[in-house]
Parts: structure tokens; sequence; C-alpha cells
């Protein structure tokens, strides 16, 4: 619970110093952020606080400076961002028309009077966002200029890219990338993290769990203890929330040891607010599900886990021998130099009148071991912010000029979402045609250039991307 408290305090005390900064600005007719890159080439807004890349209840501050009368695609891409910050982003687009359609009196309550219906939009998942929503509804309404940033977001943008690069038809199916059912319809949007919560409840259902886990003791005794009671309280409980978090790092190379503390912080969380369906030991409920999910992931997104295993093998025989040399790789379309380069530190110890100090200095030495584990997440920014790059272009060349990026979320004015959506789709298919896995491999060592074709899935046809409907939403 103090957690819980520090976390809450600290939140508050940044919207609160984003409040100052943005009634300072607010007489302002425009203003400006300038981005800097990381050596990934993902883009990073220079000023702090309040900024695009900040939370939903500071990014609701935030508009463009220049407004549009909303045309029918403005309107309806309006009313989708609307049941989308309310939390209706898992439903199919015609339930969240349907909703705003059913709501819409009661959204313009909202921006007439919000602190009289403050219960109403409080409920939101973002409520901030909801309520500057609502405002741009009741604009829209009369007539006059809406200025908010509508946003697409990517479902699991590294699990996407994943996908892509291994043209891996089951994990884009799962992410969104193409449409689950023929002839380019769904219901709703497929969700992987309860895709993989079935498939681990499927396992502990026909019994495919370990039943029994052996460890030693901080005390060296080798101990081994039976996980039938954790698996038959798992059972009907496994939901997407207890998948979530490894799903989404999965991409980014998450350790097994760093899957348990995520799972392990989730049953805290649940434990705090009395919601314990477990009988058994919490760390047996938590390795457990670990196992499982980790099973279930590489089951649901197979693209993922084989693209992983390969880069970092190519690393792990780069540095077999005693080089000393960056990996140095430049990004499709854009040579962007992206240059990984983990060095061994040296500690210095120092005295000084209030103790001893320790001073750490980067040698020339390669960290081996932190160059192996960053390959695979840092490929996969280069690539997301790759696909930025090629969105942004092919709006700017169809005169879009306000943009709010958050690397895998990209916002537009209301009456040019439209455009960013078939951008997005055009992007992802330009980029992964050009066999981006392949371009790195030639870069880092092109000896292996003859193993891609034992790791390639290649059951996705990049032609289906064009007619995908949640890709980005």
């Amino acid at each position: 619970q103090l957690k819980k408290l520090e976390a809450i305090r600290s939140n508050r005390i940044m919207f609160l110093l984003a409040l100052n900064i943005a009634q300072e600005y607010k007489e302002r007719e425009e203003l400006y952020f300038t981005y800097n890159t990381d050596f990934r080439g993902r883009l990073y807004p220079i000023q702090q606080i309040l900024t695009p890349q900040s939370t939903g209840a500071v990014k609701a501050f935030l508009q463009f400076g220049k407004g549009e009368v909303l045309s029918d695609t403005g309107m309806y891409w309006l009313k989708i961002h609307t049941a989308n910050c309310y939390g209706l982003d898992k439903t199919s687009y015609d339930d969240r028309l349907q909703w705003v359609d059913d709501n819409y009196k009661e959204l313009i309550r909202v921006a007439e009077d919000p602190m009289a219906r403050v219960e109403y939009w409080n409920d939101a998942d973002e409520p901030l966002m909801f309520l500057a929503s609502c405002k741009a509804i009741y604009d829209a309404s009369k007539g006059d200029k809406v200025y908010l940033p509508i946003n697409l977001d990517a479902t699991c943008s590294g699990l996407q890219l994943y996908a892509g690069l291994l043209k891996d038809k089951q994990g884009a199916e799962a992410v969104n990338v193409i449409d689950r059912d023929a002839g380019g319809t769904v219901n709703k949007p497929a969700d992987v993290y309860t895709d993989v919560a079935v498939q681990v409840e499927g396992y502990l259902e026909k019994g495919e769990y370990p039943k029994q886990f052996t460890f030693t003791t901080k005390d060296g005794v080798t101990k081994t203890e039976s996980t039938i009671t954790e698996a038959n309280d798992l059972q009907g409980n496994v939901t997407r929330k207890l998948t979530k978090r490894n799903v989404m790092t999965v991409p980014y190379s998450v350790t097994k040891r760093g899957m348990y503390d995520q799972v392990r912080e989730l049953l805290d969380e649940m434990e705090d607010n009395e919601q314990t369906f477990w009988r058994g030991d919490k760390w047996l409920v938590a390795r457990l599900l670990v196992e499982l999910n980790k099973r279930a992931i590489n089951h649901v997104v197979e693209g993922a886990s084989i693209g992983q295993d390969f880069v970092k093998g190519v690393i792990h025989d780069f540095y077999a021998n005693e080089t000393e040399k960056p990996l140095v790789w430049m990004t499709p379309f854009f040579n962007f130099p992206v240059v990984q380069w983990k060095v061994k530190l040296k500690v210095d110890r120092v005295r000084t009148v209030l103790g001893s100090l320790q001073v750490r200095k980067p040698t020339t030495k390669i960290n081996k071991q932190q160059q192996y584990n960053g390959i695979a997440p840092n490929l996969i920014h280069s690539l997301d912010a790759t696909l930025m790059y090629l969105t942004v272009e092919k709006l700017r060349e169809q005169g879009v000029d306000g943009f709010m990026l958050i690397h895998d979320s990209f916002g537009v004015p209301a009456n040019a979402v439209g455009l960013l959506d078939d951008a997005v789709r055009e992007s992802f298919v330009e980029l992964f045609s050009a066999n981006p896995l392949e371009q790195w491999l030639k870069q880092i060592d092109k000896d292996k250039l003859d193993q891609l074709d034992d790791i390639m899935i290649n059951t996705l046809d990049l032609e289906d991307v064009y007619d995908s409907t949640y890709i980005f939403s």
C-alpha cells in the first residue's frame, strides 16, 4: 500500500508541474516541441514534463495549433478516439461508434459542465483525454474548429514487427497485422493477451504443466515442491491481466526472472486489494504461470521467439572470439546509423568525509553480455522508428503537418486520420517487403545469410496487410 501511495503522490506532483507549464503557455497561439533521437533512431522530445510522450492526463492538455472544421471522416475518427479514451478500444469500430451515438447527449453535457458530471467521465480509462474528446465533440456539434490530436495505436508493436520480419501469419493475426477472418472483415480486434490466457487455461485443463519444481535454497539445500495445488488455483483464473506484461515485454528480450517479477507484482497487488484466488504458495503460483505464459507465447506468436533466438545467436557467435567491435548497422530506407556499444565499467573507490564512494568509469572493453541481451530489443526499436518515419513522410506528401508521435502511437488532426490509417499499412508493407532482417544480417555477419531460409516462417502474404482493419486502431 505504501508503494501505491508513493506512486500516486509522484504522479500528482508531475501532473501539477505539467499543469503549471500548460497554464504558463495557454495564451500562446502556438508552441513547438524539439526532438532528439536515441542511438536506435527513436524520437524523444527534449522538453520535459509537459510533452506529447507524457501520461494521458498530461497529453490531455495538448492540442494542435491549427484547427479544422470536421469532415464526415474526421467526425468518424473523433468518435472512435472518444470511445478509445473511455476504454472501448477492444471492441469493434461499429460498437465504438454506436456507444458514442447512444451516449451523445451525455457527452455534450459533460463538455458543457464537466464538474457537474465528474463521476461520468472519471470512470473512463483515460479520464482527462476522454474529457478533451467530449469538448471536441461539443465544438464539432456547433460547427466550430476542432484542435484535438487523434491517435491510432499499434497492437503490441514489437510482436507486429516480428510478424513482419519472419512473415508469420499466425503471429500477424494475433496482433491485428492482418484480419483473422477471410474477406478482410472481423467482428472485433484480435487480443493477443487473451489468446495467451486461453492457451494457458488449455494447458491447465489438460494437465500439461510441470507437476513439480526443483530448486536450491539460499542455504544450499535442494528441495522439490509439487505444483498441483497451484495449478488448480490458477485454472479458471488466468485473465489477460495476468499475461499482458509478459506478452508485451517478450519482443524486448525479457528474462524469465523479469517475467516472474512482473507476475509476482500483479499477485501482490491482487493480494493488497483482497482479490486473492490462490490457496497455495504465491511464489509457486507466479513461477508456474511464467512457465505456462512463456510456452503459450511461443505458440501464439511463434515468429517472435524464433526471431529473437536467431538474432541473439548471431551476436553470440559475433563475440565468440576476442573482438572488441561495437555492433553497427544502417536502418532501411533512411540509413540511420545504429551503434550498439555497451562497454565494461571500471569501478574506483574514493574515500571522502562522507564515506567511501564508487566511481564507475567506462573502459574500451566490450560488455559482451549486454551486447547479446540488447540486440533483439534494439533491432526492433530501430524498425519501429523506421516505420514511424515512413508513415510521417507519406502523410507530409499529402499535406499533413500536425503530428503527435509516441513510438507506436501516431496522432494527427481528425480529418487526416483516414490518411494515417492507409499510410501505416502502406509503410508496414513497404518496410517488410524490403526484407530488413536480411539487410541487417548482411551488415553484421554475411556468412549467416544461408541460415535465413531455415528460420523464415513465410506464411504471411504482405498484400493482406492492406486490408487489415485494426493494425493501428
